[in-house]
């Protein structure tokens, strides 16, 4: 259910060979050297990017700011008309356990620090996709009828109590809702997600607990991020 997106990236011929392929699988190893280090892009690719959506992995920050860690000139977005940014979260319900995977720089997937770096000069960056500017909003979830196949299909039917939501389209928008914020908890910088008017509680997946959320991440705030993209794309096309 769960994989960064992006919302558009330029082919520069330093670059080319490091982008996914379209039959390959957007993982975080596909997008992270393009976007990053490894791949020094001028500021003529640079102005290309839309936006980047890395949901679920430990992109960093300086602390304080919203770049200078995983991306040096690229900022975290802070509202749907600003491009040339970055998004990103992991989600949970409680305040994660302190060998949570993902929301602190010095445990879990943390490989996108700059060489060298001192996890304590940074933070995992948060950027909520119901509020970018900064406080509390209503997640527009969306998701697939079709369950997920394999392993995985079986651990996100663990985090439903109630069933993983049905449809007979091959898209759909669940009946329970949420509420997002960006919050930090023992140093782990996290998007905190609360039911509204007695929906089920999602829950971690007891096999896999110090995930949190993260095999729903993209789905939880699906919708948002598709509003998001389509004002930045109009925003994009007015400066192009």
């Amino acid at each position: 259910m769960n994989a960064p997106l992006a919302s558009a990236a330029p082919r520069g011929r330093r670059c080319e060979r490091l982008l996914p392929t379209d039959n390959q699988p957007a993982g975080w190893g596909q997008f992270k050297r393009p976007l990053w280090g490894q791949c020094r892009w001028p500021f003529s690719q640079r102005k290309k990017l839309i936006s980047a959506l890395m949901i679920g992995y430990n992109v960093s920050v300086k602390i304080g700011s919203d770049k200078g860690g995983t991306f040096k000139r690229i900022r975290t977005c802070d509202s749907a008309k600003q491009t040339r940014c970055v998004i990103a979260y992991s989600t949970y319900n409680a305040p994660p356990p302190v060998n949570a995977t993902f929301g602190r720089t010095s445990v879990g997937f943390n490989d996108l620090l700059p060489a060298g770096a001192d996890p304590n000069d940074y933070e995992v960056a948060c950027t909520n996709p119901s509020a970018l500017g900064g406080g509390s909003g209503k997640l527009k979830s969306l998701y697939r009828s079709e369950p997920f196949p394999g392993t995985l299909g079986l651990v996100i039917g663990t985090m439903f109590p109630s069933g993983v939501p049905t449809a007979a389209t091959p898209w759909l928008t669940p009946q329970d809702h949420y509420r997002s914020e960006c919050v930090n908890f023992d140093g782990a910088n996290v998007l905190m997600v609360s039911p509204i008017d007695g929906a089920q509680m999602i829950s971690p997946s007891p096999l896999i607990p110090t995930w949190g959320l993260h095999l729903v991440d993209v789905n939880l705030g699906l919708g948002n991020l598709v509003n998001i993209v389509r004002k930045q794309g109009k925003q994009y096309l007015k400066k192009h």
